[in-house]
């Protein structure tokens, strides 16, 4: 499978297949640069301000440059995951969503300081279902259905900021959504309107 995802720059795309990731240029028909080491990349996230893209590979994410073949930044996790960069290209997030416990983790980091996050969050049942309630009047039973129905192989799931990178919306199979404050980690919202299908339109204000 040829995933492409387009660049900030208007003739260039980065494609992925399951053993390769390539920077192609699409006017000269030209592979200008390959990056080593991207076996079943499942997630690539493109800055859209600089050079700078997120990779998620297995158990591992890549701070990278197009400009560049070597590896910026390295980060090794026990499950794999997805990725993010904001509206600006100043954060960006790294989200995994393990089998057990949490449905899901995120560490969110300033491009200036990639070595480590500058906070952590993790969407947990409690509230979760505390959310579900207040917003839509969902027992805490049913709640708890609803977040178990949440857990998902990784790669179901997708991550984006709203427009000026104060909310966070993290999209999980079967159309549900959790809406959080991207500095606080506050829930905003759980939406539950889509719970029949993955929903691909669902998007943060």
């Amino acid at each position: 499978l040829l995933t492409l995802t387009p660049t900030h720059h208007p003739t260039t795309f980065l494609t992925s297949t399951s053993s390769t990731l390539s920077l192609l240029s699409f006017p000269l028909n030209l592979t200008l640069r390959t990056f080593p080491g991207s076996p079943q990349t499942s997630s690539v996230s493109i800055s859209p301000t600089s050079d700078l893209f997120l990779t998620s590979d297995p158990l591992t994410f890549k701070l990278r440059s197009l400009k560049s073949s070597a590896t910026i930044s390295t980060t090794k996790t026990n499950i794999n995951g997805t990725t993010a960069f904001d509206n600006l290209g100043t954060i960006f997030v790294l989200a995994t969503f393990p089998s057990k416990g949490d449905i899901c983790e995120l560490s969110l980091y300033d491009v200036r300081d990639y070595n480590r996050p500058f906070t952590k969050f993790k969407i947990d049942e409690v509230r979760f279902c505390e959310c579900l309630k207040l917003n839509s009047g969902v027992s805490v039973s049913k709640g708890v259905e609803i977040y178990e129905r949440c857990r998902g192989v990784s790669g179901s799931q997708l991550i984006e900021f709203n427009e000026k990178g104060t909310r966070v919306l993290i999209k999980f199979r079967g159309g549900y959504a959790v809406v959080l404050d991207a500095f606080t980690g506050e829930f905003i919202n759980v939406l539950t309107e889509h719970v029949e299908e993955w929903n691909d339109s669902i998007t943060v204000a």
